[in-house]
């Protein structure tokens, strides 16, 4: 949640207004270059809801399989004498282990989609740059565009590709953060299981007593 609502926030308010400064200047430009050069914001749309959703999913788990390590650790360290009375120390550590697994497991997966989601945003960004050269070069030569135009719509592309490649950072910023405020939002939504006002005391009846009683650890051994 810290990063998404510092870095993430700022970046996403940066990358917003660039597009909508950058996207109408180019158009204005060459309203018919802008269209093939923007040719592959659809695929961007697409493909980061796509992955953003699956890097959604591993975040949380990953969340939830780093509190139940968490829990487990908390647990052995504070029944640690426990845990040593009853020789259950191979035992946890198995359990440890396996449960350690499983988090690193998941940790991988979200790697991956994280992984996936940088090299689609510098895709995007390299697609307008290769039609530019093409369609604005096939245009330079035959009159249809002189250079200071083409040296100004490349510009105003470039000014896209970073805070292009940088919405695949965000991306993966806002989905961990959407999972961590699921994982808050379970405890802010949380019903207490006690009862409001005064309990009322139970009714009873009869008495308990124990007369001539005596507890030995072992037989042959004084009480």
């Amino acid at each position: 949640m810290r990063l998404l609502l510092g870095p993430g926030l700022l970046n996403l308010i940066n990358t917003a207004l660039v597009y909508a400064v950058v996207v109408p200047l180019l158009i204005y430009t060459d309203a018919v270059l802008a269209m093939i050069t923007l040719v592959a914001l659809p695929l961007l749309v697409i493909g980061g809801r796509a992955i953003g959703r699956r890097m959604y999913e591993d975040s949380k788990e990953a969340q939830d399989r780093l509190g139940n390590v968490s829990s487990k650790v908390q647990e052995n360290l504070t029944g640690i004498a426990t845990v040593r009375v009853y020789r259950r120390e191979a035992e946890e550590e198995r359990t440890f282990r396996a449960m350690n697994d499983r988090f690193v497991e998941v940790n991988m997966r979200l790697a991956r989609s994280r992984g996936l989601m940088f090299p689609l945003m510098g895709l995007c960004g390299a697609v307008g740059g290769i039609m530019l050269l093409w369609q604005g070069g096939l245009r330079l030569m035959d009159g249809r565009m002189d250079l200071g135009t083409f040296v100004a719509f490349n510009a105003y592309l470039t000014a896209l590709t970073w805070p292009t490649i940088a919405l695949g950072w965000m991306i993966s910023l806002v989905q961990r953060g959407f999972a961590a405020m699921d994982r808050i939002n379970d405890v802010f939504t949380a019903v207490p299981g006690i009862v409001d006002g005064p309990l009322a005391p139970a009714p009873f009846a009869g008495k308990l007593e124990i007369k001539d009683l005596t507890v030995a650890y072992k037989e042959g051994q004084p009480p």
